[in-house]
């Protein structure tokens, strides 16, 4: 029984994103409409490191309309404090936004209520690299309003690993920050059978602390009789949800639960997300001027020798992206049209001698309307230009 109380607080554990730096206005839960996610078979994704590069392409998708819906509401009483609520898998989670940090109040479904306390504190802001929280949190849970037990734990929050991830569709995502939460879980049942009767017991008991519930799982880990939960989430800069979350969960008795999640960045762009629309704009706008170089049309303080790239002109018609283009020197052109984070969804690569009026041509059919950069990389001299499929 202790298990399946336990168990509704491991169905959602939320910490937000940012590839970079995790902060609360780009990476906390934020109404917008409904989350689209894909449910994909479990993964382990090894050990945290830097510069890693984790593979998912090929990944069997086992459910590819999983939804989750997100509320926020500003506390009236104190501007400083936002309530948070998300309903995934028929379960709400329950967590507050205060100030700079992100704290779990509760949960429930149709069979359990969890209500914490003491919050588990989820993480805190900002969050980058290699940096790491933790906390105690306690609290109570019933199951089908007839049983009901103290529970209590731990949790550790990391920013262990950083590299590159290739999706479930075979895009790659460059600059992907790796969150890691581990979670210890105890409970005690209480000798009663109704709601009243356990705040009755409660207020005869002494007041329940930090150190009790460290005390207590202690206890619990050595009888090994507590649930450990692994949850693996993985940030892109711009996007406010993780890409891929994997969950696994250990119980008392042995069993093992595994499930793991992927929500494309295309569907998080469909969101209503003013923060990380600017965000993603801003990186549009800086990848330009990169290509261009400053000093493409009006010189340049560097070193770098002219692209042999003398003319390019970028239509759109509908899908079809054409670039027309001349070339002082004999050269390998390579055309790319990316989304705003980088993710590489066409390409197309020629090699053509000096010489003018050469045309490269890029079906974008299948791409969702919207804007997209267009990188053109000639002899390794890279120039971007923004285009709007219709």
């Amino acid at each position: 029984m202790s298990f399946k109380i336990i168990s509704i607080l491991l169905v959602i554990h939320y910490s937000p994103l940012s590839a970079q730096t995790l902060t609360s206005s780009a990476s906390t839960p934020h109404s917008g409409g409904v989350l689209k996610k894909q449910q994909i078979e479990y993964v382990n994704t090894g050990n945290g490191d830097y510069n890693k590069t984790w593979d998912l392409s090929g990944i069997e998708v086992v459910n590819p309309r999983h939804r989750v819906r997100v509320l926020t509401k500003r506390d009236t009483a104190d501007v400083a404090v936002d309530t948070i609520m998300t309903v995934e898998n028929r379960q709400r989670r329950y967590m507050l936004l205060r100030q700079d940090s992100l704290l779990t109040t509760g949960m429930e479904n149709a069979l359990s209520k969890v209500s914490f306390e003491q919050p588990e504190l989820s993480l805190t802001f900002p969050f980058s690299y290699g940096d790491s929280t933790a906390s105690v949190f306690y609290g109570t849970a019933s199951w089908c309003e007839h049983s009901y037990s103290r529970v209590y734990g731990e949790s550790r929050v990391k920013a262990d690993a950083k590299g590159t991830l290739i999706t479930p569709d075979g895009d790659t995502l460059r600059q992907v920050l790796r969150i890691h939460t581990r979670r210890i879980i105890g409970s005690q049942t209480f000798p009663v059978g109704t709601e009243p009767d356990m705040k009755s017991l409660l207020s005869k008991s002494s007041r329940f602390t930090t150190d009790d519930a460290r005390t207590n799982l202690s206890r619990d880990i050595a009888e090994t009789n507590v649930t450990t939960e692994d949850i693996f989430q993985f940030f892109v800069t711009g996007y406010r949800y993780p890409v891929i979350e994997t969950r696994r969960a250990l119980s008392p008795d042995g069993k093992v639960s595994e499930e793991a999640y992927y929500c494309p960045p295309s569907e998080q762009e469909l969101l209503a997300d003013e923060e990380n629309e600017q965000i993603r704009n801003s990186l549009l706008l800086a990848r330009g001027r990169q290509g261009l170089g400053e000093g493409r049309n009006g010189g340049s303080d560097t070193d770098t020798p002219p692209s042999p790239l003398s003319r390019c002109d970028v239509t759109v018609n509908g899908s079809m992206v054409t670039v027309t283009y001349d070339l002082t020197e004999n050269a390998m052109v390579t055309g790319l049209v990316s989304t705003v984070s980088g993710i590489v969804l066409r390409q197309s690569s020629q090699h053509n001698d000096a010489g003018t009026g050469y045309q490269m041509r890029l079906d974008c059919g299948g791409l969702r309307a919207g804007q997209y950069v267009l990188y053109m990389n000639v002899n390794g001299q890279v120039t971007g230009y923004t285009v709007n499929l219709q």
